[in-house]
């Protein structure tokens, strides 16, 4: 009825249905399961209706923000002169962008071919043209508009130019290895220069993100002079080409940093540009080291006897460039050191054999192999791909406005030490610029001495638990059998005054990211281990890398076999329930013992 009286219109009405369907599915799981069905319809359908007005709304504000902006009033009369105040902030940063790709085009000249050269210098004149016309005093909007075409024009036919330069050297033939490196280097190259130049961008973002641009641009020269001189290439791509990648993906997460406390012990980690990370079957740890036997790559080593397992996969798997999981067994602990990944940011490499089933947390592009393949080859080449490509591009959301809350939170606690207070007033100045609120929350990390926190730059923007708002996120199978274990849990948990929810009742489309947000808020995380599904294992190696408070249980008898199929988490206790998990007193007081603790 509410979803009638809101008519695809009003965002109240359709959020109160929302709230009160996800009410109703949970009901109907305990009183009413025939009916759960009908409800998880009703609840998808409110759920598009939420994101579609709110879609609206976002449009209609931002239609506002750029009439506003234009200068257009209500009439819809033109108003012919930005205001002065944003007429000067505009002139400043066009012409400082202009300035910064300038003195990189003059950097890059000595590189360019004669040919390449004149015809760059002439588009540089007619955008400097543009740029002079664009920032003069009491331009009209139909000038503006007509300049903002001029520039598309030129971006358009500098676009081949930049992606496909002519450098010096004897190049190298395309699909060559010298000719695939200097492709995926100048896709980061155009990355980083279209970052550079993003509107809004503060000074540091567009100094740091042209540092990257030069840095790339001398590789880019080096490696079409190396032409496919294999020797030269193995120098350049084992000394430079990885850690200047590496590099890359961390300017791109650069709004996503989080303060983390993982279950082991904190180390000083550093990437080693050319490790690699793998988790999967022993056959394909062999042909893993044999594809990259001759590459200049090393594969990180197991643990040594008498090393703690667990500590020693975290410290490899965070000082290796890129993680290789092979999916194809559904093994507990490839999915567990998957969700470990996702959480730290790693560049990842997914394989599966043909016709293996990926669970849906997964969202990550796979790449298939047929047992019978030659996979050598098929390996190296899926590895380049790997350390030169971009998983996370950036974007609008952020980590940073959460991690300055926490900060000050953590700061509250530490009342004595002054540095802390110096810190987070850097941290709040920096605003929304990443380079310096992370330089600033490095500082403050650093001060706090024994409290010091893992500084993850995440793959996506992170959020922390509410003190005053307790929750738990229960993470287990969606199936019939694990209804009555839920039931307990939420009952327990309602009555410590911890508010519960599950994998299936998290809001948002993107079902991993989801996951991710939950994991993120929640004080407590219950993980039902029984049957050790991947998807269950990948969301406990997402909590165990956050440092999540987590209560591990499962059905009788899982607590013998978490040795043998999940290792990483073999020293901590399982609590087992029984058939009926509401008639099993020491469930109920392991529960209330979890949801009593802060």
């Amino acid at each position: 009825m509410l979803l009638q009286l809101s008519e695809g219109q009003d965002a109240g009405l359709a959020n109160e249905a929302f709230t009160r369907l996800r009410a109703a599915l949970t009901q109907a799981r305990l009183h009413m399961p025939d009916g759960v069905e009908s409800v998880r319809e009703e609840l998808a359908t409110a759920q598009q209706i939420v994101i579609l007005l709110g879609e609206a709304g976002h449009l209609d504000r931002r239609m506002a923000q750029l009439k506003d902006g234009l200068g257009l009033a209500d009439a819809g009369e033109p108003m012919h002169v930005l205001r002065k105040p944003e007429r000067a902030a505009e002139v400043k940063h066009i012409s400082s962008m202009f300035d910064l790709l300038n003195q990189q085009f003059e950097k890059e000249k000595p590189s360019l071919d004669p040919t390449r050269q004149a015809g760059l210098s002439s588009l540089m004149q007619r955008l400097q043209g543009v740029v002079g016309s664009t920032t003069s005093e009491g331009l009209s909007l139909e000038a503006m508009m007509a300049n903002r075409g001029k520039i598309d024009a030129l971006k358009r036919e500098l676009s081949p130019q930049a992606r496909n330069p002519s450098l010096k050297g004897p190049g190298a033939a395309q699909g060559s290895r010298g000719g695939r490196l200097l492709a995926a280097l100048q896709e980061l190259k155009m990355f980083v220069g279209a970052a550079g130049m993003a509107p809004n961008s503060s000074a540091e973002m567009r100094e740091a993100a042209m540092e990257l641009f030069a840095r790339l641009g001398r590789l880019t020269t080096w490696v079409s002079q190396a032409g496919d001189d294999t020797a030269t290439l193995d120098k350049l791509e084992r000394d430079q080409a990885r850690a200047l990648a590496h590099e890359v993906r961390l300017y791109a997460a650069r709004r996503h940093p989080l303060l983390a406390q993982p279950v082991w012990p904190r180390g000083e980690a550093t990437i080693d540009p050319n490790r690699i990370f793998f988790a999967g079957g022993l056959r394909m740890r062999k042909e893993l080291a044999g594809a990259l036997m001759f590459s200049g790559l090393e594969l990180a080593v197991d643990a040594p006897a008498g090393a703690d397992f667990a500590t020693h996969r975290w410290q490899e798997l965070q000082s290796s460039n890129v993680a290789v999981f092979d999916l194809s067994e559904a093994q507990a602990q490839v999915y567990y050191e998957l969700g470990i990944a996702l959480t730290i940011g790693t560049q990842i490499l997914l394989i599966a054999a043909d016709e293996t089933e990926i669970p849906f947390d997964i969202a990550q592009n796979v790449s298939r192999y047929s047992p019978g393949d030659t996979l050598r080859p098929w390996l190296a080449n899926e590895v380049h791909t790997a350390i030169y490509g971009l998983q996370v591009r950036g974007g609008k959301e952020s980590s940073l406005a959460a991690t300055l809350d926490y900060a000050q939170r953590v700061a509250t606690g530490e009342p004595d030490n002054p540095l802390l207070a110096v810190a987070l007033k850097v941290m709040r100045a920096a605003g929304d610029d990443p380079i310096k609120f992370r330089n600033a929350l490095t500082t403050f990390n650093a001060y706090l001495g024994t409290g010091q926190h893992e500084l993850l730059q995440t793959r996506w923007p992170g959020l922390y638990p509410d003190p005053r708002a307790r929750r738990t996120f229960a993470v287990m199978p969606f199936r019939r059998e694990r209804e009555a274990a839920y039931a307990v849990i939420e009952a327990s948990a309602r009555q410590a005054g911890v508010e519960p929810v599950r994998g299936d009742q998290a809001d948002g489309q993107e079902i991993i990211e989801s996951i991710w947000h939950e994991i993120c808020r929640a004080t407590h995380v219950t993980v039902d281990i029984s049957g050790f599904n991947p998807n269950v294992c990948l969301e406990l190696g997402m909590a165990d890398a956050l440092g999540r408070p987590t209560l591990l249980i499962g059905e009788q008898g899982t607590e013998r076999l978490v040795k043998a199929a999940l290792p990483a988490v073999a020293k901590r206790r399982c609590q087992p329930y029984e058939a009926d998990p509401r008639h099993a007193p020491q469930f109920a007081a392991a529960l209330k013992k979890f949801f009593a603790a802060p």
